[in-house]
C-alpha cells in the first residue's frame, strides 16, 4: 500500500509511467503469479529494477541523462561491482525510485556525503564543491527570468531558441559527475545570460 501511494503523487503516475514499465510483468493479467511474472524483484539479475539494469530502466525515458551518466566514475563504479551487497551508485542513490526527487541546492551535499565524507576518505570535498555548482545553476535561472520579462518580445524568443539547448544540456553534464567540466559549461551559459541581461539594462538607462 505504502509503495502505490508513494507512485501515486509521483511525477511518473502523472506521465503515465505504471509498475510494469519498471518491473516488468502483465498488468492485463488477473492472476498475481502471471501480473508479475519474472524479474519483477530487485535481486533478481533479469529484473529492470537489478541495481547493475537500474541505468538502462531509467534510461529508457532519459536517454540524454544516461548518456552522461555512462561517462561518469559513479558508472565505471558500478559496473566493476560484482554483487548487489557491494553496490555501487545507480539513478535511485541520489533521486530515489518511484515519487523521485530533484536534487537541489539544499539537499545536494547531504545526497553527495552518503559516500562522499570524511569516514570513507572518498573526496570529501565533492559535496561542498556540488553544492557551489547549484547554487550557481540558480544564477542562471535568475537572469533567464530577467530577461524573459524585459526583452522584446522577438528578442528573447530568438535568444531563448539559442540558449535552451544549452541550459538542457547542462542536465546531462551534471550526470557525468565531472564537477569541473560542470563548472565550465555553467560559466559558459552564465556569461551569454549576463551578457544579455547587461545589454537590456543599458538600452534601458
Amino acid at each position: 500500500y505504502d509503495y502505490y501511494q508513494q507512485w501515486n503523487v509521483s511525477i511518473h503516475k502523472q506521465e503515465g509511467v505504471t509498475c510494469d514499465d519498471c518491473h516488468g510483468g502483465n498488468p492485463r493479467a488477473t492472476d498475481a503469479r502471471t501480473a508479475h511474472g519474472a524479474g519483477v524483484k530487485e535481486t533478481d539479475p533479469s529484473s529492470g529494477i537489478y541495481y547493475k539494469n537500474v541505468p538502462k530502466t531509467c534510461g529508457g525515458c532519459h536517454e540524454d541523462i544516461l548518456s552522461g551518466f555512462r561517462k561518469s566514475n559513479h558508472y565505471k563504479h558500478l559496473e566493476k561491482k560484482q554483487t548487489q551487497d557491494e553496490q555501487g551508485p545507480t539513478c535511485v542513490t541520489c533521486h530515489g525510485s518511484i515519487n523521485t526527487e530533484v536534487l537541489n541546492v539544499n539537499t545536494v551535499a547531504a545526497a553527495c556525503a552518503r559516500c562522499h565524507n570524511q569516514k570513507t576518505h572518498n573526496h570529501p570535498e565533492n559535496p561542498e564543491l556540488a553544492q557551489n555548482a547549484l547554487n550557481r545553476f540558480l544564477s542562471i535561472q535568475r537572469f533567464y527570468r530577467y530577461i524573459g520579462v524585459h526583452a522584446e518580445a522577438n528578442e528573447g524568443r530568438e535568444f531563448f531558441r539559442e540558449i535552451d539547448p544549452k541550459i538542457e544540456h547542462l542536465s546531462v553534464t551534471w550526470h557525468t559527475f565531472d564537477l569541473k567540466a560542470i563548472d565550465h559549461a555553467t560559466d559558459e551559459v552564465l556569461a551569454e545570460l549576463k551578457a544579455k541581461r547587461d545589454e537590456i539594462r543599458k538600452r534601458a538607462e
